[in-house]
């Protein structure tokens, strides 16, 4: 994160970057060794156009065209499943999509105009899964494949490759003797 100096940076868990007791203006975190990440970005960032930005108003109000760099965390702790999160929708202070982080990481990248790497997680997947919570894992899906949709309009194909991938997978099991066609959930059948 200091060294390489990545120029966009969304995501949760900003109690990891936080000292687990002092008077940091972020709130206390969970480190041990008592230093402030997010200061100490601030700090290195403070010659540039950056923004450290914790809600998806604050995120939505940047300007590709004056940010250099950009540091979302959008939760104390993991992101929401996207089901979830989308009952705040409403609500200016909400976590942003994974799709709507997307789009405003490639924004930001575009401008600089010399290519980029980005890369973005559907992480609440495996959360899901791990937790046998199906439903929240498929949303979860839905939501990266929105991601990747709004990547694809917005860059191309022509000179962009994407990977998509797994770091491991799961493959949903489901007790019992479900026939072909059951209905899972809302808006999901499984296919022959």
């Amino acid at each position: 994160m200091f060294r390489c100096s990545p120029q966009v940076i969304f995501g949760g868990r900003r109690r990891m970057f936080l000292p687990k007791a002092g008077s940091s203006p972020h709130g206390n975190g969970s480190r041990q060794d008592g230093v402030d990440l997010i200061d100490r970005w601030i700090t290195q960032k403070a010659q540039t156009k950056f923004f450290y930005v914790t809600n998806f108003t604050d995120m939505n109000q940047l300007e590709p065209a004056n940010t250099d760099y950009v540091f979302g965390l959008f939760n104390n702790d993991h992101m929401n499943y996207e089901l979830e999160r989308n009952k705040t929708t409403n609500n200016a202070n909400r976590e942003p999509s994974l799709k709507e982080m997307t789009e405003k990481a490639i924004d930001i990248l575009l401008r600089h105009g010399d290519g980029f790497f980005l890369a973005f997680e559907g992480g609440k997947i495996d959360h899901g899964h791990h937790a046998g919570k199906a439903k929240l894992a498929m949303y979860d899906v839905l939501a990266f494949d929105e991601a990747i949709e709004v990547a694809v309009n917005k860059l191309g194909t022509e000179e962009t490759l994407f990977v998509v991938t797994a770091d491991h997978s799961h493959s949903p099991s489901m007790g019992g003797y479900a026939k072909r066609g059951k209905k899972l959930y809302f808006g999901f059948r499984w296919r022959s």
